[in-house]
């Protein structure tokens, strides 16, 4: 399953920035690397694991590599996160009998403020071999 992969992917907090960085476009390896106090080699190893996990794709013009966010995987987690958060299957008593189930409001993300950005609302990006409905091996 990718999903293991995506998700070890996105515990690096500067594998996420480079996610953010994308988001706006496509970008040079240099142009990355050039937004972190770190060696092209590091940066390299990290877009290497972005692309490994699905998350990144790039494309090679000249002698330079341009990389892009490939949200594809990601629209998968969603959809697959969907499925766990929706209706019960009767007979699995989670839910409470006679009523809606009540859920607690959620704190914000450590070092976010509420209400502040990120979020699935953004304009689609590229959409590579992983495009839903094919398989995450």
């Amino acid at each position: 399953m990718l999903f293991e992969a995506t998700f070890k992917a996105l515990g690096d907090p500067t594998r996420r920035r480079i996610l953010e960085l994308l988001r706006r476009g496509e970008m040079s390896a240099g142009e990355l690397g050039a937004q972190f106090d770190a060696t092209g080699a590091t940066i390299s190893h990290h877009l290497s694991v972005l692309k490994a996990a699905g998350l990144v794709s790039d494309e090679k013009r000249g002698k330079y590599i341009y990389y892009s966010l490939d949200t594809s995987v990601m629209e998968d987690i969603f959809a697959w996160l969907a499925g766990l958060c929706g209706p019960q299957q009767a007979g699995t008593g989670a839910a409470p009998k006679g009523g809606a189930q009540q859920k607690a409001p959620s704190a914000p993300a450590r070092g976010q403020a509420a209400g502040a950005g990120g979020g699935a609302s953004g304009p689609r990006q590229n959409r590579g071999k992983h495009a839903a409905g094919q398989s995450e091996k």
